[in-house]
């Protein structure tokens, strides 16, 4: 038995279009990632800089994602400080997230 796939110009166009989107998504974590290692080793932190990675993932409905993550065991004291250690914010700032205080006390995030 013989089977012909026949693609359907709609969902060829579909798929360029989410190949785009891919390609830019990843572009982004790339320059996020490059970012956050040179922060990183401009601290002195080459460790940190070097657990870094992007993994690559989907959402429920299929849209793709791309995370930049350290799996430093001091990650998050690099990140957010602690009693004996500076925040740094590295991979927040690599991001260009910016995060306020707000007059209400409540701490809000925007870029």
């Amino acid at each position: 038995m013989v089977f012909k796939f026949i693609p359907s110009p709609h969902g060829v166009g579909e798929a360029s279009v989410l190949a785009v989107a891919d390609s830019k998504i990843q572009d982004v974590a790339q320059q996020i990632f490059d970012e956050a290692q040179r922060l990183a080793r401009a601290e002195g932190l080459g460790a940190y800089a070097d657990s870094m990675r992007i993994t690559t993932g989907a959402r429920p409905k299929g849209r793709g994602f791309r995370e930049v993550i350290a799996d430093d065991p001091d990650g998050e004291k690099y990140e957010w400080g602690d009693s004996d250690t500076e925040r740094r914010r590295i991979l927040g700032q690599a991001a260009g997230v910016q995060i306020n205080v707000q007059g209400n006390g409540k701490t809000g995030m925007g870029k």
